[in-house]
């Protein structure tokens, strides 16, 4: 339904469950799919947060709509946190989770689900 943006992600409404555990040094998060449609299309899955960040620890933003903790303009679209900010020196809890909603989506390297 490209009508409503959301679309995409609401197959996983029912089917999504998020764990907290220590992954290996160097990794953040991870996807894993765990249930398909007829169609072979993922429609749940599970996505493995590390517990600290890689010992940088999580920001979890209490404004997501806006990016006042990033002020430091990068590109048009991209932003930084300054020395000043609470974000600053940690990874953005948010940024990852929808990085990893992504990967169970299909955007994946090697996965095309219209083949």
């Amino acid at each position: 339904d490209t009508a409503n943006p959301y679309s995409p992600w609401q197959r996983f409404a029912n089917n999504l469950t998020l764990l907290i555990t220590d992954l290996p040094t160097g990794q953040l998060a991870e996807a894993q799919v765990t249930h398909y449609t007829d169609q072979g299309i993922p429609n749940g899955g599970k996505i493995l947060i590390d517990h600290n960040a890689n010992g940088l620890g999580w920001f979890i933003d209490p404004t997501p709509f806006d990016h006042s903790e990033f002020s430091q303009t990068i590109t048009a679209t991209a932003f930084s946190a300054t020395a000043d900010s609470e974000a600053y020196g940690k990874y953005d809890l948010l940024t990852t989770i929808l990085h990893e909603l992504g990967h169970l989506a299909g955007f994946i390297s090697g996965y095309n689900h219209q083949r």
